[in-house]
């Protein structure tokens, strides 16, 4: 079963990591169903690139996965968001993170069909 809507990619990814996501903010998860609203799926290849080319600048012990390949598996493409969500809130990014996404114009978005 694909998990494209952010509600229940938020229970199922909270399954899968267990306590440890019980410490995150409600700003991950608010920031985490923005992305997943009006049809937006994860930041265009473009828009990805950057987000990651900011996290990597200030990486000091993590090599987190690139960012996916667009013909990836809708699936994937949200469970790399949150891998790299998660590494912003390590580096103490998040907030910068939070406001460059919801600065992304709709054309710099990956849609659903």
């Amino acid at each position: 079963m694909l998990i494209e809507n952010s509600a229940a990619m938020n229970r199922a990814h909270h399954r899968a990591l267990g306590p440890a996501v019980d410490n995150l903010s409600r700003q991950f998860w608010a920031l985490l169903d923005y992305c997943g609203m009006e049809g937006r799926i994860c930041p265009s290849p473009e828009a990805w690139h950057r987000m990651w080319k900011l996290l990597q600048a200030r990486a000091t012990d993590r090599k987190p996965l690139q960012p996916p390949a667009p013909d990836e598996p809708r699936n994937s493409l949200k469970w790399a968001l949150v891998d790299h969500l998660l590494w912003a809130d390590q580096l103490g990014m998040f907030g910068e993170i939070d406001q460059y996404l919801r600065g992304l114009a709709p054309g710099q978005w990956a849609m659903t069909d």
